[in-house]
């Protein structure tokens, strides 16, 4: 089932409204030749666990009314984007510049449709082991977040041993 489909699906089941949908058509997606043979697609994937958080997420939209939400890990921005549709403020986030531009593109188109309201969902590159990302969160957000969510993040071994 492609991408599109499986969040129709979602929709479908869990009382989300047409307005609220979220677009995964080909504007999900960054369409750019990477040129390296090995470059990490991981982000570039909608995983499992982001259809399932998406699901959770639905059927508990009453809950997050109101609520201001981290994202990590985020690839695409899938949850982040469903996310920004049922709460206040999410802050999508991951490492990889690449992703960086999708997630950010993602935003946009769904600002420029007027599905988001331009205050809802901003990006922002979070690698763990960077104090200075952590800290523009922090600085933009000292409040904190009254929710963090992940689905399918891991931590590499090259990452551990840094």
């Amino acid at each position: 089932m492609e991408a599109d489909q499986r969040l129709s699906v979602l929709a479908a089941t869990s009382g989300l409204d047409s307005d609220d949908e979220v677009s995964l058509d080909a504007s999900f997606f960054l369409n750019e030749k990477y040129g390296e043979p090995d470059y990490d697609l991981t982000g570039q994937l909608v995983w499992p666990g982001a259809e399932l958080l998406a699901e959770y997420l639905l059927q508990r939209r009453s809950q997050m009314k109101g609520l201001s939400v981290i994202e990590l890990g985020a690839g695409l921005g899938l949850t982040g984007l469903l996310c920004a549709r049922l709460c206040e403020h999410v802050v999508i986030t991951d490492y990889n510049d690449t992703i960086l531009k999708v997630m950010q593109m993602n935003v946009d188109h769904q600002v420029s449709t007027g599905a988001l309201p331009v205050s809802s969902a901003e990006v922002q590159k979070l690698d763990w082991s960077v104090d200075e990302h952590l800290d523009s969160i922090l600085e933009k957000h000292p409040q904190g977040f009254d929710l963090v969510m992940g689905a399918d993040i891991y931590i590499l071994s090259s990452f551990s041993s840094r």
